[in-house]
Parts: C-alpha cells; structure tokens; sequence
C-alpha cells in the first residue's frame, strides 16, 4: 500500500477467471428441468388425445349400433324410443310424440338392466 494510490482488484479474482462464482453446473441443471418438464408436457398431450380418441371411438360404435326399438337417452336429457333411423338422424318416440334428432345427439342407449325391467 502506496499513499496516494488506488489499488485496482484483479478482474480474475481469486477464482482464476470463474465467472459462475464457483457454481460449477448451475445452467446445466436449469436446461434439464427444462427437457423434463417439456417431455412431461408431451406425455400428457399424447395421454388426453388418447383418450379422447378412445372415448370418440367408443361413442361411434355406440351410435352406429343403435337399432329401432332401442330406449335412449338425448344429450339434453330426452328418453324416448328410437322409431325411425336414417342415415344421419334418429325419430325418438317420446310417448305418444315422434321427434326427430341428430344421431350424434343420442347420449347413451339404456338397457333392460340399466332400468331393471326384465325381458
């Protein structure tokens, strides 16, 4: 220490030149969270199109299975008799009333055991 100077601190530092501050991997655990979190991303992505996929299929053999006679029920919560099928709508018979629907619209076709009648 010299009066009058100003010592000026070595830009390398103790550390030899280490611009981390001695973190050593820091950045490379960072891009790892990364790869995970975006393989878990796509795991996820490809699980919900599955099963929708699935249930889409399931729903698509549902309506084409449907045959007159069958007792379903609308996705606006309609039970009735299928009548009548044609290629793209169903005429339900809802008592004494015939109405006509999109095939789509059937929900779900209730079966004798679902309604505890016995054939």
């Amino acid at each position: 220490p010299t009066t009058g100077s100003v010592q000026v601190p070595d830009p390398n530092g103790p550390t030899g030149g280490n611009t981390q501050g001695g973190s050593g991997g820091g950045a490379a655990l960072g891009n790892d969270i990364f790869i995970f979190m975006a393989i878990f991303v796509a795991l996820m992505l490809f699980w919900s199109m599955r099963r929708e996929s699935k249930a889409r299929k399931t729903q698509q053999a549902m309506l084409a299975a449907i045959k007159q006679g069958d007792q379903v029920v609308t996705s606006a919560g309609i039970h009735g008799k299928v009548h009548h099928l044609d290629g793209a709508t169903v005429t339900l018979e809802i008592d004494t009333v015939r109405m006509t629907f999109d095939r789509t619209s059937i929900q779900r076709v209730v079966r004798d055991t679902e309604t505890g009648q016995t054939a």
